[in-house]
């Protein structure tokens, strides 16, 4: 078995790692949370573009016609927050006449916060696939801590496996001797043969499990599988010195779950677009005012005008208009009920996160004890059998409840290990403890 173990060390490149720098690595080179990281870009890069458009913008024109007469004008124009625009430009219509200035305004009476209907769906919509990337990135966290800790249970699952081959070896030679000195029998040699098997065969086992959870662990990390990498795990687990409070834990949810304030969300994008939709139902009545001053060049001032001005205009058969309105107030509706249905079940996540950890809890004090007495247990067998008065066969089912038992009190630690990180999730601090922040981009 160390040969196999040598060509899997030599296979790849090895490379120590603790679960933070682990951690770091997926956040960075993991394809599938690169790929959330270019959802939320390509959202914020929306809310960019949308808060753009109420920018200025410039425009300039040269008309020629068909005697060569040159006229040009040009000017800025910019939207208005309430919905309107506001235009300043400069004409020069003939070559003989000066430059003339215009202003011209117009403001949506009925219809003024529909301008920034587009810039708040852009904001709702980059929050929420900011959301989406903090979910994936906690997502990621949970599935590569577990991977790393199912490795270092199946590394240390085959260390013990290993040794119950060499002790069985020495077992089984052990016998022999005893068989030829006439102080053991066949059926003890038989048992100790039977043994070293088992151990052999569960050896081969926990050496392609630990194969599996090195390579899918290095999937995770974004590694390069046909390099074969080779990890070498640095932590071990840490079981926390002090029970979660419920109520605390709830509290704190409520103001960092993920998926609650994505809840949250959803719920404030359908109250805006039932707000968008009402204002779409209303009439368009504009108001409008426009300047033109004299010439700029011309002598005696010149004359100036304004005009002021208002347009009304409605559907005659609104039956579209009122239907999505309707629409629009059920999906508002909707999300309210799936907001609520995300409190509760926040409440359901919380009592769970806070049973399973002290389930786990419990279940590591009881694999302590059992531990405790594998070792009690083989270290008596051996000492019978020092004196005359135990068999082989003994000592190696004392060896294998051993093994056992240290197999299950590391799984247990790992298990309360996960269920802690579970429960930061739910309360939110899952990141912040372990010191992570979602990427922008690639």
């Amino acid at each position: 078995m160390w040969i196999l173990g040598l060509v899997w060390a030599f296979a790849g490149e090895a490379s120590s790692l603790t679960l933070a720098a682990a951690l770091a690595e997926a956040t960075r080179d993991n394809p599938e949370y690169a790929a959330v990281r270019l959802g939320a870009e390509r959202a914020r890069l929306a809310l960019l573009s949308s808060g753009s458009q109420l920018g200025p913008q410039l425009s300039a024109s040269v008309l020629v016609d068909q005697d060569g007469t040159l006229s040009w004008q040009g000017g800025a124009s910019e939207r208005l927050p309430g919905g309107g625009s506001l235009s300043v430009s400069l004409v020069k219509p003939t070559p003989d006449t000066g430059v003339s200035p215009t202003v011209t305004l117009i403001q949506p009476l009925l219809e003024g916060t529909r301008g920034l209907g587009a810039l708040r769906s852009a904001r709702l919509e980059a929050a929420d696939e900011a959301l989406a990337a903090r979910a994936a990135l906690e997502g990621l966290t949970l599935s590569v801590s577990a991977s790393y800790w199912s490795l270092v249970a199946a590394r240390e699952s085959r260390t013990y496996a290993d040794q119950s081959v060499l002790f069985a070896e020495q077992q089984h030679r052990a016998t022999e001797e005893r068989l030829s000195e006439g102080f053991a029998g066949s059926g003890d040699l038989l048992q100790v043969r039977r043994a070293l098997g088992v151990a052999r065969q569960a050896a081969v086992i926990a050496a392609s499990e630990e194969e599996n959870a090195e390579l899918s662990f290095a999937r995770l990390l974004g590694r390069d599988l046909a390099t074969r990498p080779h990890l070498v795990l640095v932590d071990r687990p840490e079981p926390p010195a002090e029970l979660p409070e419920r109520d605390q834990i709830l509290e704190a949810a409520r103001l960092a779950n993920t998926t609650w304030l994505r809840a949250s969300l959803s719920r404030d994008v359908a109250e805006e677009a039932f707000k968008q939709a009402r204002v779409a139902a209303l009439p368009s009545l504009d108001a409008s005012t426009s300047w033109a001053g004299a010439p700029l060049a011309s002598e005696g001032g010149g004359a100036q005008s304004w005009a002021l001005g208002l347009s009304l205009s409605a559907p005659l058969v609104p039956v579209s208009i009122i239907t999505e309105l309707q629409r629009a107030r059920l999906a508002w509706e909707q999300a309210e009920l799936a907001w609520y249905a995300a409190e509760q079940d926040l409440v359901l996540a919380v009592e769970a996160a806070v049973r399973e950890v002290r389930r786990d809890r419990l279940r590591l004090s009881l694999a302590s004890e059992t531990l405790a007495a594998a070792e009690a247990g083989l270290a008596a067998d051996q000492s019978l059998l020092v004196d005359g008065r135990g068999s082989a066969r003994d000592v190696v089912r004392s060896l294998e409840s051993l093994n056992a038992a240290q197999v299950d009190r590391l799984r247990t630690e790992i298990a309360l290990q996960s269920s802690m990180l579970e429960l930061e999730r739910i309360r939110g601090s899952l990141l912040g403890r372990l010191g992570l922040e979602p990427q922008r981009g690639r």
